[in-house]
């Protein structure tokens, strides 16, 4: 069975200083879409046996600079609906 292969980039500040920022706000608001997506993808690759896979990655510059982040999604291919 083929996997689909989704790749999101940004070119923002990177994971540890947003929640450097995160933590010195006054706003006390908590983004949980990634905790979501990684625990549907558990859950489906748990019940189904499916081959789901979530990857992220911290971009750095060649001086070690953040310069974004990269997730990485990987879906099987279901050709058939008995497939699952």
């Amino acid at each position: 069975m083929g996997r689909l292969h989704y790749t999101i980039e940004d070119d923002g500040v990177g994971r540890a200083y947003a929640q450097e920022l995160r933590q010195n706000s006054v706003l006390s608001r908590r983004s949980l879409g990634m905790t979501l997506g990684g625990r549907r993808m558990a859950m489906v690759k748990q019940v189904y046996g499916l081959d789901c896979e979530l990857q992220i990655v911290d971009k750095v510059t060649a001086d070690g600079k953040a310069a974004g982040t990269r997730v990485e999604i990987y879906l099987p291919i279901l050709n058939q609906p008995n497939d699952v």
